[in-house]
């Protein structure tokens, strides 16, 4: 997602946010990947 954020019609961030999705029971640690995750991106 560094190189190319829109590679696969955006497929790395929208993967990251169903993991996200799936992980809704561990709050904390969505929220530190959510955080890397929007650093990376912008």
């Amino acid at each position: 997602m560094k190189r190319d954020r829109a590679f696969g019609d955006d497929i790395g961030r929208r993967k990251m946010i169903a993991v996200f999705d799936m992980a809704a029971g561990q709050p904390d640690l969505v929220s530190d990947f959510r955080r890397r995750l929007s650093a990376t991106l912008y």
